[in-house]
């Protein structure tokens, strides 16, 4: 009697094999975006999230006229809805700048402490530049350490011009989530991007309304250690950061 990857039953009790655990679920997904002047972007859940599960959001933007720029954790707030959620981490952060813009990029998570409805917004107004391009997405994942070391491990790249985008290789020490996100430095051109087959692909804009990007995740019931990876059809300056996070049962 099979009890998944890693894993066999014995009188109705799972024993896990060495190297394995429990994969996390997805639960829901949700994006938006924001084009031009907006400095705020939410998303609210279609349903109702659960305690215990964990919210991974991934968030990448072109600012134009501005350089460096730094996304924080106190960016991503609840701000309406009736669940309760844990503090707020940003896992990874990275971005590019090219001549006065700039490409900011960031996977944050945040556990569910009580089950409700959600609205997650993010407020980039203290970095703001002359025009902000910004996509935000959010999977809610049950099965997923909540703690606040649930980050196995991080990488993220950039480079000035290529056709293939990749995060740098994570490692998720056990069963987990590798969870990635790209944005093409040229917000005006449509590109193309073809995510890594072992993924899923949750999000994707390949024209320039209003900023080409991609999510990608994948969830794993072993130690797998892999890059969050795009190829472009256009060759374009790109930043990419990756996360590897733990299940609750590594």
């Amino acid at each position: 009697m099979r009890a998944g990857a890693g894993g066999m039953t014995r009188g109705g009790i799972i024993v896990l094999a060495a190297g394995g655990g429990v994969a996390p679920t997805p639960v829901q997904f949700k994006v938006n975006q924001a084009i031009g002047g907006s400095t705020t972007k939410a998303i609210t859940f279609d349903s109702s999230v659960t305690n215990g599960n964990l919210i991974v959001v991934g968030v990448g933007g072109f600012l134009s006229n501005r350089n460096d720029v730094t996304l924080t954790a106190a960016m991503l707030t609840k701000t309406a809805g009736t669940s309760t959620v844990g503090t707020v981490q940003i896992d990874r952060e990275s971005g590019r700048t090219d001549t006065d813009d700039d490409n900011p990029i960031a996977i944050f998570s945040v556990p569910v402490t009580g089950s409700g409805t959600l609205t997650l917004t993010l407020d980039i107004s203290s970095i703001a530049g002359d025009s902000n391009f910004w996509m935000i997405g959010g999977v809610e994942y049950s099965g997923a350490d909540v703690s606040g070391t649930r980050v196995n491990a991080s990488n993220s790249a950039n480079t000035s011009t290529n056709t293939t985008v990749s995060s740098g290789n994570v490692a998720t020490g056990g069963a987990g989530i590798i969870f990635g996100v790209m944005v093409p430095g040229n917000p005006y051109g449509a590109i193309t991007n073809t995510p890594d087959g072992a993924f899923t692909e949750y999000e994707t804009d390949e024209d320039d309304d209003p900023v080409n990007s991609g999510i990608i995740a994948r969830v794993v019931s072993a130690d797998t250690t892999d890059a969050a990876e795009w190829g472009l059809g256009t060759s374009s300056s790109w930043a990419a950061v990756a996360v590897a996070y733990k299940s609750s049962t590594p």
